[in-house]
């Protein structure tokens, strides 16, 4: 049984042809040496992105991504999605002020906060993060300090107030000042009641990590789902802070039943969706599980996985850069045996 909470207003692809795109998938995949800051979230230097960006857009003079790159998708009701080269936020504005879904990495902090001023001449009175990851946490420390106040599932605490080590090639993650935390966190469900909307942030099983939840502005039919839902490409999953493919396959599910053909569906990183392409890509996480499953009991070994290609069908549609056929094979496999894989991207080649 979920125990609701309510909160009040007023306590406050791959490369798709290099013709068309470069953008992200997931979460803050760092794959070279970076240095990090007090909230660990600068964007490495060595950072693929993905998103729907013609080609040339997002580079600065030099030819290096612009990490600030953004543009603003008008949704419905006063909801809008912040599509940035380092992933997705989702804001509403209305009477109450301005919520938050997400807050990407520090550096776009300023960005962000002008971005949003543009449609309201409110203040930004409540953030809610999805998971705790440095692209999707990252100007907590600057809004919480403002007097913004940050929400959360229970889960996201520990990761942010404790040494972390993630992505792909295991770089560290400082804990949190005070003003970065999370305020109020909740264990199933949490009913807020903002800009005439009624929202809805709901738990799922541990899927991308343990602590993802979403939100459902249930009057809109928005559903904000974090980094348990990526357009276009293969998922990522944190092994090392609770992240699991059954929990995967079992998040998409619950999100499929609460929403319906209308819904419209704000992605992690990636392009805004839908919810037949929401049904495809659970559809393929779940096909991904179950061949390296039926490999797993049929004794194979991980190489012996790797070399038969189980996901090669897929990685014309699903496969990028960063998270390839191999990456996700040897992560869905540890998930499937219970392993975390701290250096997932090394052990198949990556740098």
């Amino acid at each position: 049984m979920r125990s609701p909470a309510t909160i009040m207003p007023n306590i406050t692809s791959k490369f798709i042809g290099a013709a068309f795109v470069l953008g992200l998938i997931a979460l803050c995949f760092d794959v070279s040496a970076r240095a990090q800051s007090a909230d660990g979230s600068e964007a490495p230097k060595k950072y693929f992105m993905f998103m729907d960006l013609k080609e040339g857009e997002g580079q600065g003079q030099r030819g290096s991504p612009d990490y600030n790159k953004y543009k603003v998708v008008p949704i419905k009701d006063g909801i809008y999605m912040i599509e940035a080269m380092v992933g997705n936020m989702a804001f509403s504005v209305g009477e109450d002020g301005a919520f938050l879904i997400d807050s990407g990495f520090s550096s776009m902090t300023d960005t962000m906060i002008k971005t949003i001023a543009e449609y309201t001449d409110k203040p930004i009175e409540m953030l809610f993060n999805t998971h705790w990851h440095g692209d999707h946490v990252g100007s907590n420390i600057t809004l919480g300090g403002r007097g913004v106040l940050i929400l959360s599932q229970d889960d996201v605490m520990q990761w942010l107030t404790t040494p972390q080590i993630s992505g792909m090639s295991a770089a560290p993650k400082k804990p949190f000042p005070p003003a970065g935390l999370p305020k109020i966190t909740f264990s199933d469900e949490m009913t807020i009641r903002f800009n005439g909307q009624t929202i809805k942030a709901r738990k799922v099983p541990a899927a991308h990590t343990a602590g993802d939840a979403y939100i459902h502005f249930v009057e809109a039919n928005v559903f904000v789902l974090g980094d348990i839902y990526t357009t276009g490409t293969y998922p990522w999953i944190d092994l090392n802070t609770g992240g699991d493919i059954n929990g995967l396959v079992q998040a998409l599910d619950d999100v499929i039943d609460e929403a319906n053909p209308d819904s419209v569906i704000v992605p992690g990183h990636m392009r805004l969706s839908n919810y037949a392409e929401l049904v495809d890509y659970r559809d393929m996480v779940a096909t991904m599980r179950d061949r390296i499953q039926a490999a797993i009991n049929d004794g194979k070994s991980l190489e012996e996985i790797l070399a038969s290609k189980p996901l090669a069908d897929l990685d014309e549609k699903w496969g990028n850069p960063l998270v390839s056929t191999e990456v996700i094979t040897l992560v869905v496999h540890d998930s499937l045996l219970g392993k975390g894989t701290k250096t997932a991207y090394e052990t198949v080649g990556g740098e």
